[in-house]
């Protein structure tokens, strides 16, 4: 009555974890195809200071980290985080950092899984509170990374030359055969590259008049795509 507090209570909620920014994840090294062994490079500022990170890929299923190590640069200084979980999909390390620091992670030794398509990460940070042994949560963010490419295999290439003896393309009528196994699918529209070297220092000459995509030979080499 008259506007005055009547009653109040004080009750424990759920800690608030502040979301690690600008978080970048990205193939550093050369090979970027499924089933490689390669490296991955961590962007992010994180908001509270910390002792260790925790990162772990959610997909695809088949990411392995137990042979990475990760050299860091924190707010452009040199660093060589301490490795301590290491397995499929998880890699925890000791890497200080301070309240709004800027980490530039590069990873190494990571084999990409065998499944193609678009990866998602999950980032934590954690602080160890003295007396205890357990880690405190700090920041902690979910980000979408790159895509894991496919992996492109050449069983076999050939090309018939007819009486010339070495492989010359463009000085006579020539037919190149490549079979290509690809573990990613290929749809309408997707480009398909393709680069000839060789031929010592004349090198190839690939004008081709026709060419024709087929399907594999146990699905019968179905014509699937023609160009002339």
């Amino acid at each position: 009555v008259g506007g005055g507090l009547v009653s109040s209570a004080l009750l424990p909620s759920w800690p608030v974890v502040p979301r690690l920014l600008s978080i970048s994840v990205q193939v550093a090294g050369p090979l970027h195809a499924s089933g490689a062994v390669t490296s991955l490079s961590f962007h992010y500022v994180g908001v509270l200071a910390a002792q260790e990170i925790l990162i772990t890929a959610l997909m695809p299923q088949g990411f392995d980290f137990q042979d990475a190590f990760a050299v860091a640069h924190l707010s452009g200084q040199r660093s060589f985080p301490q490795v301590l979980v290491a397995k499929l999909d998880t890699l925890r390390m000791v890497m200080i950092t301070g309240k709004q620091e800027l980490v530039s992670l590069q990873v190494l030794g990571v084999r990409l899984p065998l499944v193609d398509g678009p990866s998602r990460w999950q980032l934590a940070t954690y602080s160890l509170q003295e007396g205890s042994e357990e880690a405190v949560l700090c920041d902690q963010a979910v980000a979408n990374g790159f895509h894991v490419a496919g992996r492109l295999t050449v069983t076999s290439a050939e090309a018939v030359t007819g009486d010339q003896a070495t492989a010359l393309l463009g000085r006579n009528d020539t037919i190149a055969t490549l079979h290509l196994e690809s573990t990613a699918a290929m749809l309408a529209g997707d480009l398909l590259r393709v680069e000839l070297d060789g031929a010592g220092s004349q090198g190839f000459y690939a004008f081709p008049e026709t060419a024709e995509l087929r399907s594999a030979a146990v699905l019968g080499g179905e014509l699937l795509a023609t160009w002339v």
